[in-house]
């Protein structure tokens, strides 16, 4: 869906796709990693909505279990984007951001779950963020009775 404004430097103005890869394991009983592969493709992007961007991201994580509802978490995320240059060609940017964590599950009636949680992003190249406090929010229900 478009969203921001091209003109003033936030989004791209137009509708896109993306597409991800995940793999999950257990690596010992409290170790969990999580890795994903994906592509964005926007046409049409852009202020002038001349241009095609394909963007790459690659993300991994290693989630360690210290109790059933307490985790740590130690996330990478690195994305490959396509910028359009003044010259109207385009180049590619390589942004980096690891974020340690924590995140905490409250275990609620009726099998619903809440989960908060905090991190902490550190821009690891240039072009990404230097700092950063990400808040986590999530509650998670049955939508039907159990039989």
């Amino acid at each position: 869906m478009p969203t921001g404004d091209a003109n003033r430097g936030f989004g791209d103005d137009t509708f896109g796709g993306q597409i991800n890869l995940p793999f999950s394991t257990a690596i010992r009983d409290s170790w969990f990693v999580h890795l994903n592969a994906g592509l964005t493709y926007l046409p049409n992007a852009g202020v002038d909505r001349e241009q095609h961007l394909l963007h790459f991201n690659l993300g991994s994580s290693i989630i360690y279990a210290a109790t059933r509802d307490i985790h740590f978490l130690l996330e990478w995320v690195g994305g490959w984007n396509e910028m359009p240059k003044s010259s109207g060609t385009l180049h590619r940017e390589f942004a980096a951001i690891i974020s340690p964590g924590v995140r905490k599950a409250f275990n609620l009636p009726n099998d619903a779950q809440l989960v908060l949680g905090i991190a902490a992003p550190i821009g690891l190249t240039r072009s990404a963020p230097d700092f950063g406090v990400l808040f986590y929010l999530s509650f998670e229900h049955l939508f039907q009775k159990r039989k």
